[in-house]
């Protein structure tokens, strides 16, 4: 049995990385650099940066909410059930290896041209997602509902929604990954 005290922690520990990994994605590399895209119609690095910050920003007040509606001082004994519907959706963002391709909503879709500091304002965007997961650990997060600001039928609980969150970031990492793996295949050509 997985409790919400270690569901939490081990999302804490994954996100915990995701900043060295963000600057280290960015490191040498100049603002044109990290907007240029590894072929036609894919997304730069700048893009990949841009979508996740947006995404946060629908989704992080959600999640805040969802915190303060439902504290508990007892949450993290409690064992951490998933929803059906939950699972699949976190689930289906788990692929990191770029086979698995989805359109994003408009809300989230980045600009052509995202503005300088895209690495910057990632950054910023998930050590605000860790404020949110320690925050979580006072709270219920099997009861708690985010609803999803596209959709807003669709409610995962608090654990689900920070989890999506989490798996989310390192989809896209692994795409900026791969733009610079191009970039740096290219520059020695």
């Amino acid at each position: 049995m997985i409790t919400c005290g270690d569901h939490l922690s081990s999302l804490r520990a994954t996100a915990g990385a995701y900043v060295d990994e963000v600057h280290e994605l960015a490191e040498g590399l100049d603002e044109e650099q990290l907007a240029g895209s590894s072929e036609p119609g894919r997304w730069s690095m700048a893009q990949c940066f841009e979508h996740l910050v947006a995404t946060a920003k629908s989704y992080h007040p959600r999640i805040s909410a969802a915190i303060d509606r439902h504290p508990s001082s007892s949450a993290s004994a409690m064992a951490y059930r998933p929803t059906w519907i939950g699972r699949k959706f976190v689930d289906a963002m788990r692929d990191t290896t770029g086979r698995r391709r989805y359109k994003a909503p408009r809300p989230f879709r980045p600009s052509p041209q995202p503005a300088a500091g895209s690495a910057e304002r990632l950054a910023a965007s998930i050590r605000e997602l860790d404020t949110l997961l320690a925050r979580a650990s006072g709270a219920d997060i099997v009861r708690a509902r985010v609803a999803s600001p596209v959709v807003p039928l669709l409610k995962l609980n608090l654990g689900e929604a920070l989890e999506l969150q989490v798996v989310h970031i390192a989809r896209h990492l692994a795409q900026a990954r791969r733009v610079r793996e191009h970039l740096e295949s290219t520059k020695t050509h």
